[in-house]
């Protein structure tokens, strides 16, 4: 659309003669295009794309930053995060887990069948604990398998997790997987995010212990690279 207002005509207003002295002026509207918006073509989702936005302006100017949290939580209103549920492939029907995202962690809802009735356990992931795994099932090409074990090293050495409670994960003959595998702290919240990220298929995890990559990005991964 283009305005013109022509510089130099006059008016006679109450017998007073009145020149325009307005220049010219011109206002154009374009349409741009949303594909080539920086930033768009690796999100999967508008909340996705907001929150890659957030976590590029935090490190370079706090004002917007701070106005697209404000956008964030208005899009979280309108359209809250879901619960996923996953069945365990061991405990079939009554058992499952359910994955629900929150800001900068995960909680994790696991129903587990017992001799009494159903027990309930919770587990908070922080996004800074799966980024390590997640890290660790990078380096797998795609399509590319490993069994869990080799993924459970590569997820210590991008931890630094060399010693816990004591005991040493790394000695003269490699990696104790027995030990990492038989302490339920370290196993339990490690095997949750091969699950989270299970669920949102950026990994397949077989039942016979191997992992393999099967997309180039995972959903939620800007938020914490």
């Amino acid at each position: 659309m283009v305005t013109e207002v022509i510089e130099g005509t006059s008016y006679n207003y109450r017998g007073v003669d009145v020149k325009n002295t307005a220049r010219q002026s011109e206002t154009i509207s374009v349409n741009g295009n949303p594909n080539e918006i920086f930033g768009i073509k690796t999100c999967k989702s508008f909340r996705n794309y907001l929150q890659s936005r957030i976590t590029f302006f935090s490190k370079r100017d706090k004002q917007i930053e701070m106005m697209l949290r404000t956008v964030l939580g208005v899009y979280d209103k309108f359209h809250p995060v879901m619960k996923a549920t996953v069945e365990i492939k061991e405990f079939k029907g009554t058992d499952s887990l359910e994955i629900t995202k929150f800001d900068n962690y995960f909680e994790t809802v696991q129903h587990r069948k017992t001799d009494e009735g159903i027990k309930t356990i919770k587990h908070k992931i922080s996004f800074k604990e799966l980024r390590y795994v997640y890290l660790a099932c990078k380096r797998l090409q795609i399509n590319e398998k490993a069994q869990t074990r080799d993924i459970a090293q590569e997820y210590c050495k991008s931890k630094e997790l060399f010693v816990y409670e004591g005991r040493r994960l790394f000695d003269e003959q490699g990696y104790s997987w027995n030990y990492f595998f038989g302490c339920r702290s370290l196993y339990t919240p490690f095997n949750l995010c091969l699950k989270i990220l299970e669920f949102y298929k950026y990994i397949a995890y077989y039942k016979d212990g191997r992992v393999e990559r099967i997309a180039e990005t995972f959903e939620f991964q800007e938020e914490f690279e």
